[in-house]
């Protein structure tokens, strides 16, 4: 059944608000059927949305987890970045003493 050329779907989604004053013989709308179906699709959509909204939680919390721990290891990491580059100046200094050394001794040779 139709009402001035809608089906009862879409009645039951949102143009039945508006007719819900007028005669169910005038327009051959009947609430108990369309209430149905109006509840059918409120279930309907809480089973099919909590799982996207599931999906995005879950996204979330894993963003966040891994933010919480880089924060967590970011002291350490840094310390780790600035030790790192305290040996290799170390070593640099240590070859270049060697390296002058060397050239010390074959400079004595020579000359």
């Amino acid at each position: 059944m139709s009402v001035w050329g809608k089906s009862a779907f879409a009645v039951a989604i949102g143009f039945k608000a508006d007719m819900a004053c007028c005669s169910a013989a005038v327009f051959g709308v009947h609430p108990l059927r369309d209430r149905t179906i109006g509840t059918l699709l409120a279930v309907r959509r809480s089973l099919y949305m909590p799982q996207h909204e599931n999906a995005d939680r879950a996204r979330a919390e894993r963003i966040f987890k891994a933010r919480e721990q880089q924060r967590a290891e970011a002291p350490k990491a840094t310390a780790d970045y600035y030790a790192a580059q305290q040996r290799i100046r170390d070593r640099t200094q240590e070859l270049r003493r060697l390296r002058l050394a060397r050239e010390a001794q074959e400079k004595a040779r020579a000359g």
